[in-house]
């Protein structure tokens, strides 16, 4: 709860979730999962722009993160979604994100 306030609060995010992914080295690597308004939409724009617009506001959210967060708490990576998937209810589903990333 607490990587996803601090990453909800970042500069360029407007939803966010936190999970754990598989990571070569540790085993499992914090990852962020983000919804912003500074990264397009796929096909809103070309590939090349969206991923220079993922790589900036990337680099913006690890900033962000790193300097609210102690070394292991803070995101190792952040993949970012145009919708973040939920249950009924509103739930994020992380288990769906699991899956995905």
């Amino acid at each position: 709860m607490k990587v996803e306030r601090v990453v909800a609060n970042a500069p360029g995010v407007v939803e966010c979730c936190v999970i754990g992914t598989e990571h070569a080295h540790w085993g499992e690597a914090v990852t962020a999962v983000v919804l912003s308004d500074t990264v397009p939409a796929r096909g809103e724009v070309g590939d090349e722009e969206r991923e220079r617009a993922q790589r900036a506001t990337e680099e913006g959210i690890l900033a962000y993160a790193r300097e609210h967060l102690s070394g292991i708490e803070a995101p190792k990576r952040v993949e970012f979604v145009d919708a973040l998937p939920k249950t009924t209810t509103g739930k994020i589903r992380k288990n769906v994100l699991r899956g995905l990333f």
